[in-house]
């Protein structure tokens, strides 16, 4: 990369700071690499592999800082938005346009300066307007046109300034998981700078965030989500991750003082549970050892009792977790245990088909992961209904 472009992107950086939304866009901004490339002006590229904004470097250098900035963060908002996962079976050229009317429309609700190629191209009628909305408005425009004998290429449907800038895939759960954290994560930290959610005021966002409350992203997702909620709650900032500061980014940093100290699993394994069930409970439980990493995990089994206790500290105690099927549902030994102050978590999870006694609100946050049970409503916490289906799947 030339030294001019490498230049031109760290003032872009430090220009995105001062913008609304600045902590969102900038931790997006740092899930993607910036790369010089042989492409005609500007490209998203994404695999499982790595993200990346291809750019060419003459075409960007030409633009002024303000419009650089448009420029990047308009790829983020793509990227934040999924578009490039989204095609289906839609026409590629009408969808392309449509991603760029939605995210030209958040930019300027942001404050960003457009190119004036840009500007010319986007309509505030889309604004806040759902891609799949746009897109089937700018079809019927085309065909209206098609019909009345016009030249497609004019008015509403010339495309953007910034060209075939997606590339569309099918994408992979792993990729569309990764990328949802992600969103949520710089939201989060969008919400510590502002107290406001990217998702609010009726922006597109909304409704992403919505279909995360509704159950129709992954479970697995939407659990990591309440865990950073919980987390952030819960938390001191005394200490920050130094790897986030050049963002001006204040998050915890996980292997320091503020490290998250002790979590909780409780595991139901009473007659109803099935051994498919307690396999994927295992696997679980390793997962979240992994991406949650804290000092203690404590993993107890339960059915009318306490069944059996663990406390894993290294990866080499997950081994000693056994999973015992045998009598009837009662959380209250879980609980009471629990409530006990040296035993107190940061938060705990509790995974059961919820047929069970339940106890008064406990001392520390709890998430619910309902098993068969649509119906079940919890009276505190956050719950996330699966089914048996959703649990064992990939689990062999």
């Amino acid at each position: 990369m030339k030294p001019e472009t490498s230049q031109n992107i760290q003032k872009v950086k430090l220009h995105i700071l001062n913008k609304k939304q600045s902590a969102f866009a900038s931790s997006m901004l740092y899930n993607l690499k910036i790369e010089a490339a042989n492409v005609d002006k500007i490209q998203l590229h994404t695999s499982e592999e790595k993200n990346a904004i291809l750019i060419n470097e003459d075409w960007f250098n030409q633009h002024q800082l303000t419009e650089q900035a448009s420029i990047l963060v308009h790829e983020v908002l793509h990227y934040s938005l999924q578009h490039d996962l989204r095609l289906g079976q839609r026409d590629p050229e009408i969808y392309q346009k449509a991603c760029d009317q939605v995210v030209n429309n958040l930019l300027m609700d942001m404050e960003y300066e457009l190119p004036n190629y840009e500007k010319n191209f986007t309509k505030p009628k889309y604004r806040n307007m759902a891609v799949e909305a746009v897109y089937k408005d700018i079809e019927q425009e085309q065909q209206q046109e098609q019909q009345d004998n016009k030249n497609q290429n004019q008015n509403n449907n010339s495309g953007s300034g910034f060209g075939s800038d997606l590339v569309f895939q099918s994408g992979s759960t792993a990729q569309q998981n990764q990328r949802t954290q992600q969103v949520l994560s710089a939201d989060m930290s969008q919400k510590a700078q502002s107290n406001k959610s990217i998702g609010s005021d009726g922006s597109v966002f909304e409704q992403f965030f919505k279909d995360i409350k509704e159950g129709k992203l992954d479970w697995r997702t939407i659990l990591a989500q309440y865990v950073d909620e919980i987390s952030q709650n819960e938390m001191s900032y005394i200490n920050f991750n130094r790897r986030y500061l050049p963002l001006d980014l204040y998050l915890p940093d996980t292997k320091g003082e503020n490290s998250i100290e002790r979590i909780a699993l409780a595991f139901d394994v009473s007659g109803s549970v099935t051994e498919p069930e307690t396999k994927a409970f295992l696997a679980e439980m390793r997962k979240i050892k992994d991406q949650i990493n804290p000092e203690v995990m404590s993993v107890t089994t339960f059915n009318h009792k306490i069944v059996e206790q663990f406390d894993i500290t290294q990866d080499k105690d997950l081994a000693q977790v056994t999973m015992k099927i045998s009598g009837g549902t009662n959380l209250k030994p879980v609980f009471k245990y629990y409530n006990e102050t040296k035993n107190n978590p940061l938060f705990l999870i509790v995974f059961s088909d919820m047929d069970l006694y339940l106890p008064k609100k406990p001392k520390y946050p709890v998430i619910w992961i309902c098993i068969n049970n649509s119906d079940w409503k919890a009276p505190y916490g956050k719950i996330i209904h699966i089914t048996s289906e959703d649990l064992t799947k990939g689990i062999k």
